[in-house]
């Protein structure tokens, strides 16, 4: 997208984006009666909107997860949005580069869903994986705000996608989990209000971030503080584990 903004304007690539999803929509079609087979088309449409949310409070566990989702989506949306505004103000880089330094870390999202993923199942820890992921997401922030211009765009690469990976790389693992501590007529409701917490943090973590900066007067020292968030989001998983293990007990 960088590149194509700056030879055809910023109107031509969202253009070419919207084609893209048409697309995607298109080719979507052939195959959505197979994955909604087991639609249930008596099912009730009006509901409780606070249901999900209830779901969610009522259960410890759950609590404590969609918690961490909040720290997390908090790190994720801060990072996409913050991240080409700081290495063009402070990290002495160009626009472009900067976007592709910020496309860089989409593609570690991209190659971290399906690690992290791989690894929560092959340790059978999906908390841990989540609180594992939390320590790894403070260190890609401070690796961030230590960034100097002269190490070169490789090595602003190299922070991207390991930021990548872990702030954004989290919501596979993060859904997954959500469902497996829901009871099974439950899952649907909880997942949504789990999410409810996901979006919170989306909303209200860019304006929060750019309060925090305009008080400091740095990105460097915002990203600092952001790694506590990491830290946080760790700290609630291996919480939502040990009330798992509790409940699980009874």
């Amino acid at each position: 997208a960088p590149p194509v903004a700056q030879a055809f304007g910023w109107r031509a690539m969202l253009a070419g984006v919207a084609a893209a999803a048409l697309v995607l929509v298109v080719l979507s079609q052939p195959r959505r009666g197979i994955w909604d087979a087991d639609r249930d088309r008596n099912a009730a449409i009006w509901t409780s909107p606070f249901a999900g949310l209830r779901v969610v409070w009522d259960s410890l566990p759950l609590r404590a997860l969609a918690l961490a989702a909040l720290c997390f989506a908090s790190v994720q949306v801060t990072v996409t949005t913050f991240l080409v505004a700081y290495l063009s103000t402070e990290a002495g880089m160009g626009l472009v580069a900067a976007g592709v330094v910020l496309a860089a870390a989409q593609g570690g999202a991209l190659l971290g869903r399906i690690a992290w993923g791989w690894l929560a199942d092959r340790l059978r820890a999906p908390l841990e994986v989540l609180a594992l992921l939390g320590g790894v997401m403070a260190a890609a922030c401070l690796f961030l705000a230590s960034l100097q211009a002269a190490w070169g765009t490789i090595v602003f690469a190299l922070a991207a996608v390991l930021t990548g990976a872990s702030a954004v790389g989290w919501n596979g693992v993060y859904q997954a989990e959500v469902a497996r501590l829901s009871s099974a007529g439950s899952i649907g409701l909880a997942t949504g209000g789990a999410m409810f917490f996901t979006f919170g943090g989306v909303l209200v973590a860019p304006g929060a971030f750019a309060g925090l900066y305009e008080l400091v007067g740095t990105y460097r020292t915002t990203f600092l503080l952001l790694a506590l968030l990491g830290v946080a989001g760790g700290s609630l998983a291996l919480l939502a584990r040990r009330r798992a293990a509790v409940a699980a007990a009874r």
